[in-house]
């Protein structure tokens, strides 16, 4: 395989989210995603200082959000470098179906509707 010995620029990105439309999408809605991680993250720490009061809540509540990563980051990397990509994804993605069904049917009581009897019929009938 060869390689490339031409530098990464910054010009080298914008031209590719300018001409390339399937990355700039994906660009613009990882964007999108990360600024709405952002506001749940601000949204959170100010709930927690408002109900809480306390400053330690925080750090703790930021650690249990980090923690997860850490602790799996470094085994994830050791495990998956003999594997293709394509059986951890299969292993993964595969029960998908099943637990959201599952987490639907134990939540389904809560989220009752009761829809009142004008609402009911199709507008569509006459």
């Amino acid at each position: 395989m060869p390689e490339s010995t031409a530098p990464i620029t910054l010009g080298t990105y914008w031209r590719l989210v300018r001409r390339n439309r399937n990355f700039r999408r994906l660009w613009a809605a990882q964007v999108i995603s990360e600024t709405g991680d952002w506001f749940y993250m601000v949204a959170l720490y100010a709930m927690l200082l408002e109900f809480t009061g306390r400053a330690g809540v925080l750090g703790l509540a930021f650690a249990l959000q980090v923690l997860p990563q850490a602790l799996t980051g470094p085994v994830a990397v050791c495990l998956g470098a003999g594997w293709t990509l394509r059986l951890p994804l299969v292993a993964l993605t595969a029960p998908m179906p099943w637990s959201r069904e599952a987490a639907l049917a134990l939540r389904a009581d809560q989220f009752r509707v009761e829809v009142p009897c004008s609402m009911t019929r199709s507008p569509m009938r006459r």
